[in-house]
């Protein structure tokens, strides 16, 4: 029987999602209010493309 390598698995660099900050997370809304909510995080993300 062979030993197996150690040099695989966990993380590795450049796997995965890039980094963007942001975080999952879960609300209880109604569809009205998601579909406000877009609308925001549009406006918000536009604005901080620019630089305001």
């Amino acid at each position: 029987m062979t030993i197996p390598s150690k040099n695989w698995g966990g993380a590795r660099i450049g796997a995965g999602r890039p980094s963007t900050g942001r975080k999952k997370r879960n609300f209880y809304i109604t569809d009205a209010e998601y579909e406000l909510i877009k609308q925001y995080l549009e406006q918000l993300r536009a604005s901080s493309e620019k630089g305001c």
